[in-house]
């Protein structure tokens, strides 16, 4: 994968990161309307700040699409992950990992597994990415 940039907006189109090929996180669309978004030539984010709105598209649902992905973008850009823990909903957070290894730490904790009473903890481990 290629390193990831927080400078331009050209960004988006370079990373195969699935954040950034994603719409479900924008209110009112789903896994249909990101179907037909991408059998409409719309495929990132990148397509959706550069393109106008298809013509087989709603025009409101296209300014809630814009919107939403110009704010998700604008927090990207200054890493704000507050913000885009409130633009992207909880279930889709795993898809900001790419862009935030360098700041995200893994934690692993063992135990031997046989009851919460008499359980003991075996390995505590911790991985920051390098």
């Amino acid at each position: 994968m290629k390193g990831i940039k927080i400078a331009d907006a050209d960004m988006f189109s370079e990373v195969n990161c699935p954040l950034f090929n994603s719409f479900t996180f924008v209110k009112g669309i789903g896994v249909k309307t990101e179907t037909t978004l991408n059998e409409l030539g719309i495929n990132c984010w990148d397509d959706v700040i550069k393109k106008q709105c298809p013509e087989l598209f709603p025009k409101q649902k296209w300014h809630v699409l814009w919107n939403s992905v110009n704010s998700a973008i604008e927090a990207l850009k200054i890493r704000d992950v507050s913000q885009l823990t409130s633009i992207i909903p909880k279930i889709q957070h795993w898809k900001m990992i790419p862009n935030f290894i360098d700041r995200i730490a893994y934690l692993d904790i063992e135990t031997t597994g046989l009851s919460p009473r008499y359980s003991h903890i075996t390995t505590i481990a911790v991985y920051d990415g390098t």
